[in-house]
């Protein structure tokens, strides 16, 4: 995951010597891992969070990205523009991505209120207020349809003194006695500036289309300090 500094420029004179990476590579072999990279961009006080996906290229051969802007509180994706087989030698690289569209970007942050700003992405566990924050995943019962194997999994925080809440569900799956997602870690998270809620970030690997390497995948939940436990 890379953390882009923003300031009150447009993303598209962003100085991009100020890219830092913060999400520690998973332990899986690097060889056989394509990782993933999500590059926050801001959040709005209306719990309104963007960012800039970059998936691995397994055999597309396209520099495939994506802008999103979700919902804290849903984790519903109210906007979204991505990659196209039109633009795919158009645009190679995360530089050249915010010269070309930048400006375009800038005015989907307007509509929503959000302001670019520096987000650094951290390690659990979260203290705020006087209160302890943990993050974990609770796997349960599998389920078995024909020759796949399901086990849901439930992102689930925890706070001192006041209790514990589901913020998400991922699975675990298994298709013919071989693995296609496994691998799940919560990685950390990234705070809103403007409340008391943050993004969650865990991180799981996919099988790779015929086999190694396999693909990194990051999801992300929105949860509140204050309400639901």
């Amino acid at each position: 995951m890379m953390l882009l500094m923003m300031g009150a420029s447009a993303l598209a004179e962003t100085d991009f010597s100020e890219f830092r990476d913060v999400i520690p590579h998973s332990p899986f072999d690097p060889s056989a891992l394509l990782h993933e990279q999500i590059v926050p961009l801001g959040f709005s006080p209306g719990s309104h969070f963007a960012y800039l996906r970059y998936m691995p290229d397994e055999a597309i051969g396209c520099f495939l990205w994506r802008f999103q802007i979700i919902n804290m509180v849903t984790d519903e994706v109210v906007f979204s523009q991505q990659w196209s087989q039109e633009t795919c030698g158009q645009i190679t690289s995360h530089e050249h991505l915010l010269a070309r569209l930048g400006s375009e970007f800038n005015a989907h942050l307007e509509q929503y209120g959000i302001s670019p700003s520096v987000t650094p992405l951290h390690a659990f566990p979260l203290q705020h207020s006087g209160t302890h924050y943990m993050v974990s995943l609770r796997s349960s019962q599998p389920v078995v349809n024909d020759e796949q194997v399901t086990v849901p999994l439930e992102v689930l925080m925890s706070a001192s003194q006041k209790g514990q809440k589901s913020i998400g569900q991922r699975s675990l799956e298994l298709n013919m006695s071989m693995a296609m997602s496994w691998g799940h870690e919560v990685v950390g998270y990234l705070s809103s500036p403007h409340e008391r809620r943050v993004v969650v970030v865990v991180r799981e690997v996919h099988r790779g289309y015929e086999g190694p390497p396999h693909v990194e995948h990051l999801t992300l939940f929105g949860a509140s300090l204050e309400q639901g436990f």
